[in-house]
């Protein structure tokens, strides 16, 4: 790999991190908040007797709030694995009509910002980062379809060629 590829990739590993990092926080935040939603209601149920419409109420809000902060756990616990490796892989599609590389970075879970962009995909996601206006999964079981048009300059990289497709592989 070149050295400005490897630039440029440590310093999309750095952003990626921070971005991370902040949304580790995010998380932080939320699960804080809401515990202490679910701890104020507690605390009122016990001290105050209402009529059996309210208390199923506050249960029934006692039980969402627990649900939200389970979901914010594991989203957490997916931040932190993240955070120990963001991704292991990128893959480049070069479409014909397109004049630049599409970038998609695979690692063990989807991580998406929160304008719901994806920028890590679960590498268990088998050819769905590709799947724009064609379906890749048909594609690729006919070996017919997959054409190999040679190696790239740099030495760890692989193109291939699917239909209108072109797959720029780059082991990183």
């Amino acid at each position: 790999m070149s050295s400005d590829v490897f630039q440029e990739e440590t310093i999309r590993l750095n952003e990626m991190n921070d971005r991370l990092e902040t949304e580790e926080d995010y998380i932080n935040y939320k699960i804080k908040n809401h515990d202490e939603d679910y701890h104020d209601l507690k605390q009122y149920l016990s001290e105050f007797t209402a009529d059996p419409m309210e208390m199923y109420q506050n249960y029934r809000s006692m039980t969402n709030i627990d649900k939200t902060i389970d979901f914010y756990f594991n989203q957490l616990n997916k931040i932190k694995k993240l955070l120990e490796a963001p991704y292991f892989g990128r893959i480049d599609f070069q479409f014909e009509d397109g004049i630049m590389a599409e970038e998609f970075y695979i690692g063990k879970f989807n991580f998406a910002d929160r304008d719901n962009d994806i920028l890590i995909y679960d590498w268990r996601a088998r050819y769905r980062v590709c799947i724009m206006n064609m379906n890749l999964d048909k594609l690729l079981m006919k070996q017919r379809s997959v054409k190999y048009t040679g190696k790239s300059p740099e030495r760890d990289s692989l193109r291939l060629r699917i239909n209108n497709c072109t797959m720029h592989l780059r082991a990183l």
